[in-house]
């Protein structure tokens, strides 16, 4: 019989999340949610959830606290969410591309966005809602990693390894440069921002890594993360908070926290998040909205540790390759957070985890 937890919130999890920063949104493609992640207490609620197959892809804060996302299924297009139970969805463009939008990025008042497989950038005014398409140079490729820093807007070819810039003006992308190109430490670029002393940070999808670049001169820095393990899945979101000096790296169902240089310090994974795409943080949790708190696992540190939800059961599985997945025996019935490790791990071999719901007296 599979071992199954059965676990109930404490007193002290229950009700809001507690305001402490950093606070960061996880867009949940295959799960059709915006997830909420804290931080300080380590556990994920859900923020929002959209209609079936609306498989947001990429989330974005404005300089103002509101939040916009990018649907890359249904309608395809750019909604704001507005936090409440439940929250509330309001379409802000029309369609975009054959996949959606790409990235979004703030600057000069704007939401800049990636076209995708129309190899066009967009602006969208956020009051408004309208979408246009500035004077700029065609690009050739996909356009999907975006990022915005000293007026200039960071492009990142998805195909072709590498990285464009414009300079920002009004109703046009002028100055179109290369600042990086075709190099092989960028395989199919996804998710750019500006990270620790401004330089620009890429995520790639087709590698499980993310590198550093001067962003004045293209240099490479060095590789900031390497998940490398068999069967990992890239990194499709990325973010940072400079109060923890913390990224943030979205990988397949998992949020993976870092140091500063890119170490592994914990993975957060939850039944509610199948696939981790977009990330954004928040500054803190909007006033008077209390999230529908989920299930959490943590592991760091060669141990894990479950958060649960009163009346739910779980299963924590195990695997070496992302493909053969084996319970690990925990302990019954804990009436709080449950710490424990596992103890069929070994010492040659690396293992991921993850939290599944199970049905009860299974």
């Amino acid at each position: 019989m599979k071992t199954i937890l059965r676990l109930m919130l404490s007193l002290c999890l229950s009700g809001v999340l507690r305001a402490a920063a950093p606070m960061l949104l996880v867009a949940g493609q295959d799960s059709d949610n915006l997830l909420i992640f804290d931080s300080a207490t380590g556990r994920f609620g859900e923020l929002a959830r959209f209609p079936k197959n609306s498989k947001p892809r990429t989330v974005a804060v404005s300089p103002k606290g509101e939040i916009f996302v990018g649907l890359s299924g249904g309608a395809k297009n750019i909604v704001r969410v507005v936090p409440g139970n439940p929250a509330e969805i309001k379409p802000v463009t029309s369609a975009i591309g054959k996949y959606g939008p790409g990235v979004m990025a703030f600057g000069a008042g704007q939401i800049w966005v990636a076209g995708d497989t129309e190899h066009t950038i967009y602006q969208v005014n956020p009051d408004t809602g309208e979408l246009t398409s500035p004077v700029q140079d065609k690009n050739d490729d996909n356009v999907v990693g975006l990022a915005v820093a000293d007026n200039r807007l960071f492009v990142a070819e998805y195909a072709q390894r590498s990285i464009m810039t414009y300079e920002i003006g009004a109703g046009r992308l002028t100055g179109a440069h290369h600042l990086v190109t075709k190099t092989p430490q960028l395989n199919k670029p996804r998710d750019m921002i500006i990270g620790p002393n401004g330089d620009l940070f890429v995520a790639n999808i087709g590698a499980p890594t993310v590198v550093q670049f001067d962003k004045k001169t293209g240099v490479a820095v060095k590789t900031l993360a390497n998940l490398g393990f068999p069967g990992q899945a890239g990194v499709h979101g990325l973010a940072y908070a400079p109060e923890t000096r913390r990224f943030y790296l979205a990988s397949g169902p998992n949020v993976f926290e870092t140091d500063s240089n890119g170490v592994v310090l914990a993975t957060y994974t939850t039944p509610a998040l199948r696939v981790a795409n977009g990330m954004a943080m928040l500054a803190a949790a909007p006033k008077g909205f209390t999230p529908k708190l989920t299930a959490t696992l943590k592991v760091a540190q060669a141990w894990l540790s479950v958060i649960g939800v009163s009346g739910e059961h779980y299963r924590v599985m195990s695997s070496t390759d992302h493909k053969k997945w084996q319970p690990v025996p925990t302990p019954d019935d804990p009436q709080q957070q449950l710490r424990f490790s596992d103890p069929t791990a070994t010492t040659d071999k690396k293992r991921v985890y993850r939290l599944e719901l199970a049905a009860a007296g299974k």
